[in-house]
This record gives C-alpha cells, structure tokens and sequence, in this order.
C-alpha cells in the first residue's frame, strides 16, 4: 500500500468514554486500555476502554459499545 493512501482518524473523538488509562499514574505518556483485534477484511477495529469493548466501523459509522 502506498503511504499516500494512508490517513490518520481520531475514531474517538466524538464520545465522552475514556480510552486512556485512567489510573496510570506514573510521569509518562498515558497508554490506552489497547486494541483487541481487526475485523476480517479490516471492516471494523475492536478497542477497549476502562470496562468494555467498543467496535468502530472503518466505514466511519458510529461506533457501538459491546
């Protein structure tokens, strides 16, 4: 894949759920809770917060908490 093909997308942005730890409390960066996995075919991305899985369409439809 070419790289000018690529692009950044804050998946989220829109959504008042915390992705970062939010009991790192140690002087560095603030990791997130992580990716779970990929959808075949890179249809939907599966992403943790503090407490559930959310799954974010790569289609740009609105993401869904598990």
């Amino acid at each position: 894949m070419e790289s000018s093909n690529l692009k950044t997308v804050n998946l989220t942005e829109t959504l008042v759920v915390p992705f970062a730890d939010e009991d790192w409390d140690f002087p560095a960066d603030v990791p997130g809770y992580g990716v779970a996995d990929w959808l075949d075919g890179s249809k939907a991305v599966l992403i943790y917060d503090k407490f559930d899985i959310w799954l974010f369409p790569t289609s740009g439809a609105d993401p869904l908490c598990l």
